[in-house]
C-alpha cells in the first residue's frame, strides 16, 4: 500500500480505494438513535457524528448537493480524497405531496442523504462488522486450490484455442 506521512507521522492512504478502505476498517458500528412509526433508524446527524472523524483521518470527504435530473430534483452525492479522485452519483428524491412543499422536499433530502451516505461509503446502519473486526459466521466460499495458476493458464488456453478456431 502506498502512503504518505501525516503531521503526526502516522501514513495516510494515497488514493480513494485505499482510503475507502481504511475508512471502513476504523469507523465504529453506526446504531439506530432515533425512532419513527416505521421503527428504529439512525438519523442523518447520528450518522455523520460518528463517520466524520474516521473520514478525515482516511483523507475523505463527502459532499451532497440538490442536483437536477431528467425527472425532476435529485441528490448530487461526491465522495472525494485528497488526492483528487472522486466518485459521484445522483439520486432522483422522491417527494412526498404534503400540505408544505418545501419540508416535503426536505424529508426527501434527508431521507436520501442517509442512504446515499451509506451507499457510497458501503456501510449499514447497525452491522457490527462494517469495520471487518467481526469473526465471520459462514466459512469464505472461495477455496484455494493449489494447482490453481495451472488451472486457469488451462482455461485460458482453452478459451484462447476456441477464439482462434472461431476466427
Amino acid at each position: 500500500m502506498n502512503a504518505r506521512t501525516t503531521q503526526g507521522g502516522a501514513t495516510a492512504p494515497t488514493n480513494l480505494a485505499e482510503a475507502l478502505i481504511a475508512f471502513q476498517s476504523s469507523v465504529p458500528t453506526i446504531q439506530d438513535n432515533d425512532e419513527s412509526y416505521h421503527g428504529k433508524f439512525a438519523n442523518l446527524p447520528g450518522i455523520l457524528s460518528t463517520i466524520n472523524p474516521y473520514l478525515r483521518a482516511a483523507g475523505l470527504f463527502v459532499s451532497q448537493l440538490p442536483a437536477e435530473t431528467d425527472h425532476g430534483p435529485g441528490l448530487r452525492t461526491t465522495l472525494m480524497h485528497v488526492s483528487g479522485e472522486s466518485i459521484t452519483d445522483i439520486t432522483p428524491l422522491c417527494i412526498g405531496t404534503g400540505k408544505n412543499a418545501t419540508q416535503e422536499w426536505g424529508k426527501a433530502m434527508t431521507y436520501t442523504r442517509r442512504y446515499a451516505l451509506q451507499s457510497v461509503l458501503g456501510l449499514c446502519v447497525g452491522i457490527e462488522d462494517n469495520d471487518a473486526d467481526a469473526e465471520p459466521s459462514v466459512p469464505p466460499v472461495v477455496a484455494v486450490n493449489p494447482q490453481g495458476s495451472k488451472v486457469v493458464k488451462d482455461v485460458a488456453q482453452k478459451l484462447a484455442n476456441a477464439l482462434d478456431a472461431e476466427v
